[in-house]
Parts: structure tokens; C-alpha cells; sequence
């Protein structure tokens, strides 16, 4: 009798301890439940380093419990056996998405989420850039317009270009339907005609010590924007402009309307009238008129 009672008193407690561990597993299975929340919770509110440090540590560590007590105070109290270690591994991972997100609105994330790369056409320099234009246009093999100097010099270049800057080529090149077409420049050297050439190609400072023959060669040539140039450079020498003949600047400066130039050749003709007074009659009655008003 008493044995049997022994055992059915064994039987009772081995059921409550079953119920008890039923209890117990019921409340983990809430619990890891529950900790799906803090975590997507807590990884939406983390800067993106942080996340992709939690996550990482997660994978790296077999045990989600200690991950999930290094990282998330929420899941501290979460003592989760190994078939739960799936789940919050998932969990975990899962905050990837809204590391991105948070990434996407962060200005220093997005900073740092561009490529340093640059496309290879934009790692040459403007210099570099202009220097390879320079060279494929002046490429002969392309070429359909030859200048000629006055000692026989040939130059050859593209009839595109020189129309562009100048009106008397650009008529020229209307009138004849041949290519190449040769020009003949008899009034100017072949280092006058290339520095005038170079400098239409994008090389201003082709035209540095050759201003004077320049702006002749760009006055009967048509060229506004050589002719600009040179003048600036024209003005400042008033000795030049006395020796070399005053008469045919002045009469360029009010072709041209250089006014600047124009005010400088009157100011010069004022201090100097008697010098030359002999040319006074070979001037446009409008010079005239503005050297009695100055």
C-alpha cells in the first residue's frame, strides 16, 4: 500500500513539474516572440554603423541569447534555446533593410555611399582635353583650305574654322566649290599667317610679340575678335604707332569702331598736328571732325 502510494505521489509531482515546464516554454516562446519587435524597433532607430556592427556580431557569434544581450537590452532577459537561435538570427538580419532606409536619409550616408571613381574622360585635365582638340584639328589629313605666304609657305588647315572668325574667308569659301582651295596671302610672312591660324584654333597666346603684323593681318582678314586682342596690346606703344604710320591704324580704329584705340590715335594726332600736318589732308573728313572736337 504504501509503495503504491509512493508511486502515485511520484506520478503527481512528475505532472506538475511536466505542467511546469509546459508553463515555462510557453512563457520563452512569448518572450522570443516579444523580441521580434525591440529589435526591428531598435535597428530602425540605430545610426546605420551601428546596425551593420550588430549584425555582424550576430553571425559571428553561434549563441543568439549572448548577440542579442551584447547588443539589444530588450532581449537581454531572453534566455532562448537553439531552435529559437534560428528565429532571432532572422530577426537580426532582418534589420538590413532598414539599415538601408535609414542609409537613404542620412546625408553623410549618402556621401559616402557615392563612388569615388570618376569617369575616365574627366580625369584629363581642361589643358590636356583642349590640347587633344588642337591635335586632331590640326591633323592634315583633313585639311581643305592651303594659305599661302608671301615666300611660297604652305599652310593647310579646315575651312570650318576659318569662317567661323572671319567673315572675308567665310565669302571665299562660298564663291568656290573645289577642295582643298589654296589662298594666296602675299602681303604677310608664314609666321604672321600661322600665329593668326593658331590663335582661331584656341591658342591665344600663339599671338604674343607678333600683336603689330597681326592686327594688320586681322583688319584686312576680317577677324573682330584677333583684331580685339591685338589692340590692346597696340595702344600702349605710342612710339610704334608715330614710326609705323599713325594713317592706317587710324583709319583701322574707325573701321573697326576700336574706340579705345581710336581716343589714343586722336589724343596722338592733338599733341603732334604739326609734325604731321602734311598727312592732314589724307585723313575722312569724320576724323577731322573729331580731332577740332577733342
Amino acid at each position: 500500500m504504501a509503495s503504491r502510494l509512493r508511486k502515485t505521489k511520484e506520478e503527481s509531482e512528475k505532472e506538475v513539474e511536466s505542467e511546469k515546464e509546459i508553463v515555462q516554454l510557453s512563457r520563452r516562446s512569448k518572450r522570443t516572440k516579444n523580441c521580434n519587435i525591440p529589435i526591428k524597433t531598435t535597428a530602425a532607430t540605430i545610426p546605420a554603423t551601428t546596425t551593420a556592427i550588430s549584425i555582424q556580431a550576430a553571425t559571428a557569434t553561434t549563441p543568439t541569447e549572448t548577440t542579442a544581450a551584447e547588443t539589444l537590452p530588450q532581449a537581454t532577459a531572453a534566455a532562448t534555446p537553439t531552435t529559437t537561435t534560428a528565429i532571432s538570427i532572422q530577426t537580426t538580419a532582418s534589420a538590413t533593410p532598414i539599415q538601408t532606409k535609414v542609409a537613404e536619409t542620412s546625408p553623410q550616408a549618402i556621401a559616402a555611399a557615392i563612388p569615388t571613381t570618376t569617369p575616365a574622360s574627366s580625369n584629363a585635365s581642361p589643358s590636356l582635353q583642349h590640347s587633344k582638340l588642337y591635335q586632331s584639328l590640326t591633323d592634315k589629313k583633313y585639311h581643305d583650305v592651303i594659305l599661302v605666304a608671301s615666300g611660297g609657305s604652305e599652310i593647310t588647315t579646315h575651312r570650318c574654322i576659318l569662317a567661323k572668325y572671319s567673315s572675308h574667308f567665310a565669302n571665299i569659301f562660298e564663291q568656290t566649290k573645289e577642295l582643298p582651295i589654296k589662298i594666296s596671302i602675299n602681303d604677310f610672312d608664314l609666321k604672321t599667317i600661322q600665329a593668326a591660324v593658331d590663335f582661331m584654333f584656341g591658342k591665344p597666346d600663339a599671338i604674343n610679340k607678333k600683336q603689330f603684323s597681326l592686327f594688320k593681318f586681322a583688319a584686312e582678314y576680317n577677324i573682330p575678335d584677333l583684331l580685339k586682342e591685338c589692340c590692346a596690346f597696340v595702344v600702349q606703344r605710342t612710339c610704334y604707332l608715330l614710326s609705323s604710320g599713325i594713317w592706317s591704324y587710324i583709319k583701322i580704329a574707325y573701321q573697326y569702331n576700336l574706340e579705345e584705340l581710336k581716343q589714343k590715335l586722336l589724343k596722338i594726332m592733338i599733341k603732334k598736328r604739326k609734325e604731321i600736318a602734311s598727312k592732314w589732308d589724307e585723313l575722312p573728313k569724320k576724323v577731322i571732325i573729331d580731332v577740332l572736337n577733342c
